[in-house]
């Protein structure tokens, strides 16, 4: 028994010992202290705080052009007034051309359809612009989030000291309590211009879509005028028409014609043409005051300009002549302005236009009234009847007999007033006062005289075309002399 007590005893105090001894040793080695959390640093949240004021910044320029662009409504608006306008022009264009029309008619065409064409390339790239802009907008927002954005796990990490992979600037901001309120502003609104531009990118395809399609019109429109302008010239010298004294052209004039009306065309061409301009004038009420402003300044700055010119007047006498156009400020304000128009309507309908240019005759008469020399008065009065007439033809181009009439007037009427001036006392008592503008005015009507005759004579066979562009070549060259003189 005592032999077995010992032995116990013994095994107790070595058990003991080996217990003993991993604290000793951990007591004489004691463990590294912890790692201490990261600390904020100067120059950290220096980085934070510039790097989040320029995307700041960036976000802010986004919200400016998302508010200051046009509304998606109002390109709706246009593009649908524009897509109206352009069917009902398409099919007055196509009824033109095949009652083959002269070769002047057929390059007015070509010009209108390019000039259309030019404008919708130029609709199309600024919806393509701006489809691609509202993508870069939204791969921006969504760096913002990225870049700012946090989770649960992002918190955790940041607060433990470390980074997170995906949105390492959102973990340091984290450190920074004064960074949380823009932060959490700059995600809010980043994601209201979000929720914005994928409202109108969703609304972009169907403008897109109508835009092409329109462009693939016009795009056949012009390969179709291309190919009308060689027939038109090959019937220069042809008589395509029939002549004057046709019984055939008379019957349909005096509405005995069963298959035509030529009053009941008439007012179905008005027609068209008043529902072209109000098709026209939707959705311009932004061009029509601006236009109207241009008006208002011309006239301010010519009123001003007119007491500038009186006062260099007392200085200089012989400027009196020359500064007799500025003492009717109102007719120049006029006629200027008008003379925009084709930068404000560009491919207006031709009854707008014809009103535009008989809008500007009476100020422009009255303008050239105090510059022309009083035995050029009889021309200038000729030169506005001849204007009137030929923008009343103007409207009438799609009614091919109406025209004709119409233009056989003024060509019978351009020789009647030519044979009248070239042996005119007016022209003989300019001789004794104005050698040279006399025999320049003799040699005018002697010119105008022959090819009046030629284009009434060429019209009255049959060969309508030649007419045509005999006569208005004339009118035109006629007016461009009164002007430049």
């Amino acid at each position: 028994m005592l032999l077995l007590s010992r032995a116990f005893l013994a095994t107790a105090v070595a058990f003991a010992l080996l217990t003993a001894a991993p604290a000793a040793l951990r007591a004489q080695n004691p463990a590294p202290p912890a790692a201490p959390a990261a600390s904020p640093t100067p120059d950290s949240l220096s980085e934070l705080t510039d790097a989040l004021s320029q995307d700041e910044e960036k976000r802010g320029k986004i919200d400016a052009v998302l508010r200051d662009e046009e509304p998606i409504a109002a390109l709706k608006a246009r593009a649908e007034a524009l897509n109206k306008r352009m069917g009902d022009q398409l099919a007055a264009d196509r009824e033109t051309l095949a009652a083959n029309p002269s070769l002047e008619t057929v390059e007015a065409l070509g010009a209108s359809w390019r000039d259309r064409g030019e404008e919708l390339a130029g609709s199309l790239k600024c919806l393509r612009e701006r489809a691609d802009r509202y993508d870069a907008q939204s791969k921006d927002l969504a760096n913002f989030q990225k870049t700012w954005g946090q989770n649960a796990k992002d918190d955790k990490a940041a607060k433990n000291g470390a980074k997170a992979k995906d949105a390492p600037k959102a973990s340091e901001a984290v450190m920074y309590p004064e960074l949380t309120p823009r932060v959490a502003a700059l995600l809010k609104a980043a994601k209201g211009n979000e929720t914005t531009i994928q409202q109108r990118r969703g609304e972009l395809p169907p403008l897109l879509e109508s835009a092409q399609k329109q462009e693939r019109e016009v795009e056949r429109m012009v390969a179709t005028i291309k190919e009308a302008g060689p027939q038109a010239f090959g019937r220069l010298f042809l008589t395509e028409s029939v002549p004057i004294w046709s019984t055939t052209l008379w019957s349909k004039t005096l509405w005995r014609d069963s298959g035509f009306n030529l009053g009941a065309e008439s007012r179905a061409a008005w027609a068209k043409q008043c529902q072209a301009v109000g098709y026209y004038a939707q959705g311009m009420a932004d061009t029509f005051l601006l236009h109207g402003f241009l008006f208002v300044v011309l006239l301010c700055a010519l009123f001003w300009t007119r007491r500038r010119v009186r006062a260099w007047i007392g200085d200089d006498p012989s400027l009196s002549r020359a500064a007799q156009v500025f003492e009717t400020p109102v007719s120049m304000a006029i006629v200027f302005s008008l003379l925009a128009a084709q930068g404000f309507y560009p491919q207006a309908p031709p009854l707008l236009a014809a009103l535009g240019g008989a809008a500007a005759l009476i100020p422009a008469v009255l303008i050239l009234r105090r510059l022309l020399d009083r035995h050029l008065f009889p021309v200038l009065n000729a030169m506005v009847v001849f204007y009137l007439l030929d923008q009343v033809r103007r409207v009438a181009v799609a009614l091919p007999i109406a025209a004709r009439f119409l233009f056989l007037a003024e060509m019978a009427g351009g020789v009647a007033f030519a044979a009248w001036l070239f042996g005119s006392r007016r022209l003989r008592a300019l001789r004794e006062q104005n050698a040279r503008l006399a025999k320049g005015m003799r040699a005018g009507a002697q010119i105008a005289l022959a090819v009046f005759a030629v284009a009434l004579a060429a019209n009255a066979i049959g060969c309508v075309d030649l007419g045509n562009l005999l006569g208005n070549a004339a009118l035109q060259s006629a007016c461009l002399a009164v002007v430049l003189y």
